[in-house]
């Protein structure tokens, strides 16, 4: 996950360097693992003011430019730039500096001297526009450092976020953890709008064909926008988190997809179909072709967002051509849901398609944030492109997710951490992370956010108290085991090696086994091999529990070698086996053998002899 540090201080005030201020966010449990500045490669790069312009005598295409950048003297720099002009204010490379991996040095072009080089924004890595030089407002003051006049002085911050962690994947999960990390309050994203007369509900409907894949769908539309360049306050955001801009509606998706951390999708909502929006698997042989140009074709196990006639984007995943935002685009649909995890890993592994968006729904979205993300989305799309927000969102939300409740033992924290924390100590902790707290008598009641996925035990609760209490604070316990008994170790050591001696291969069997092998083996139903122990999440029912028994397992190493016309051999198997008696359960350790065909491997010496029951 990456975010701008300037991005951050907008909605937490931060007082430290942003080396402290990396360090103190490792140790607080998420590791920094890249610092980027943004303002380095714009070193030497400074605001000038051309005082003159002047053609080149023997070049028709060049410009001799005398550039104030508030030095003792101006530099005279030579241009082609079209659109080169006397009192623009420009961006001015010096000598010395880098330019798209080039080194800015004094040089003589058909007889005249240019010392620095006036940019495009192409030249600077701010956009793709070449047609000519950047012109810069007047406000900024001459010989200002242009990563500074542009506001991009700034670092841009990785973090390894973990898989059970989504809540990291924004802007604003990072900022909850820095105000619990620094003890301090944090803003939240204003959502202030006034909306239209006109229900959303009216213009369009919403049907959710299965609700397993997808828990909950809200859409809101935006009338007469227009669709433009987004202003240079958005564009240097998506800029300082490694994001090119490109309109103003899609860099809007792009903003909420790194603030909030949650995929929303602007439709034009002119090519939406009867104004119906169905959220189905693919029919068999249906196709699509979604934004990155390519067209795939999709099966029934691909959840689609359609119209009633067509697709118009692979769900979770990536939005479809046909419906997408183009300049001519006056009113949209803004979706935003929440998607079964484990069916956009499989499509998107499947079709071979992926995107930051399905990189987060991979993991579990947060279905009770969705309001207030969509209420952001469209106030910022009326900030940058106009328009009037119907009232009211349709949404379609068949399975409501309620916040978990854990009870935690005060004393268990202490026990485990080897603190001794007082429990209003703990509350505190634990509010910083927007826990809720209710005490009853020695237990604390916590309700988990459900943007907090991770938190399911107690244990989880106590991890949170230590990271808020400090990993450096904690003392170091080293913990002694009592060794296992050497001689059961020693007699083990000795049988194995008897039995190798003696020509047999050990077998090592997994623990899981099935009760259809005791049945096999006609054991009574009062049998204590029948006390086995259940496993509460088997694989599958030929692994439903543990063995009580090495016979089953070694029988089938004897057939399969049987059938590879492998006749003649010995296994044995020393291992442990499981029992479960109600009150206690017992892992004693079992030794089983089995021999068949001929006693001895061939060998000269021997008296070969067929094996038979009494060996």
């Amino acid at each position: 996950m990456k975010f701008s540090y300037k991005w951050l201080q907008e909605f937490l005030p931060i007082d430290i360097s942003v080396d402290k201020f990396c360090d103190k966010l490792t140790m607080f449990g998420l590791e920094v693992e890249e610092i980027t500045d943004l303002g380095k490669t714009l070193d030497k790069v400074v605001v000038g003011k051309i005082t003159k312009v002047e053609a080149h005598p023997n070049a028709d295409k060049l410009s001799i430019c005398e550039v104030d950048v508030n030095e003792d003297s101006n530099l005279q720099v030579l241009c082609g730039a079209p659109n080169v002009a006397p009192d623009q204010l420009v961006p001015v490379a010096k000598v010395g500096a880098t330019i798209q991996a080039q080194q800015i040095k004094s040089v003589k072009l058909r007889g005249e001297e240019s010392h620095g080089m006036i940019c495009s924004e192409k030249e600077l890595d701010l956009s793709d526009n070449h047609d000519g030089i950047m012109v810069l407002d007047k406000s900024v003051e001459i010989g200002t450092p242009l990563a500074q006049a542009l506001k991009i002085d700034d670092y841009m911050i990785e973090v390894e976020v973990t898989p059970n962690r989504p809540d990291l994947l924004g802007l604003i999960g990072i900022t909850r953890e820095c105000a619990a990390m620094l003890e301090k309050k944090y803003t939240s994203p204003t959502a202030k709008f006034q909306e239209s007369p006109q229900l959303t509900s009216d213009l369009l409907s919403v049907d959710i064909k299965n609700s397993s894949l997808c828990s909950r769908y809200a859409a809101r539309i935006v009338k007469n926008i227009k669709v433009k360049p987004s202003p240079p306050w958005l564009q240097r955001h998506l800029r300082s988190v490694g994001l090119r801009p490109i309109n103003n509606i899609v860099d809007v998706t792009n903003y909420i997809l790194m603030e909030q951390g949650h995929p929303i999708h602007a439709f034009d909502a002119s090519k939406v179909e009867d104004n119906h929006i169905v959220v189905r698997t693919a029919k068999k042989g249906e196709t699509i072709k979604l934004l990155d140009e390519k067209t795939y074709k999709l099966n029934p196990n691909n959840l689609v967002i359609a119209d009633s006639k067509k697709p118009m984007a692979l769900a979770g995943i990536m939005g479809g051509v046909q419906s997408s935002i183009t300049e001519e685009t006056t009113d949209i649909v803004l979706e935003c849901a929440c998607f079964n995890a484990l069916n956009i890993r499989q499509s998107s592994q499947e079709l071979k398609v992926a995107s930051d968006s399905s990189y987060r729904f991979e993991r579990i979205m947060d279905p009770n944030r969705i309001e207030e993300i969509i209420d952001r989305t469209a106030y910022l799309i009326q900030q940058t492109a106009g328009g009037e927000i119907t009232k009211g969102i349709v949404d379609v939300f068949p399975h409501k997710k309620a916040e978990d409740k854990i009870q935690l033992r005060p004393d268990r924290v202490n026990r485990l951490l080897k603190t001794e924390l007082e429990i209003e100590t703990m509350i505190n902790y634990l509010k910083r992370f927007e826990f809720q707290v209710s005490r009853q008598n020695d237990l604390l009641e916590i309700t988990v956010p459900t943007f907090r996925p991770d938190i399911t035990r107690e244990v989880d609760l106590i991890e949170e108290i230590s990271r808020a209490y400090g990993y450096n604070n904690l003392e170091s316990n080293y913990q002694t085991k009592t060794i296992e008994n050497t001689r059961k170790k020693k007699l083990q050591s000795t049988i194995r090696k008897f039995l190798v001696n003696q020509g047999f291969y050990e077998a090592c069997n997994l623990s899981f086994s099935s009760p259809e092998k005791l049945d096999k083996l006609d054991i009574s139903p009062t049998d204590k091999l029948r006390k086995v122990v259940e496993l509460k999440n088997p694989l599958g029912e030929d692994f439903s529990i543990l063995r009580t028994t090495l016979i089953p397992d070694l029988l089938q190493n004897v057939s399969h070698n049987l059938h590879q016309n492998f006749n003649n051999f010995k296994l044995f198997e020393l291992n442990k086996t499981y029992f479960d008696f109600g009150n206690h359960t017992e892992e004693p350790i079992h030794l089983c053998g089995a021999i068949t065909g001929d006693y001895f491997s061939s060998y000269w010496k021997e008296d070969q002899k067929s094996t038979d029951f009494f060996d």
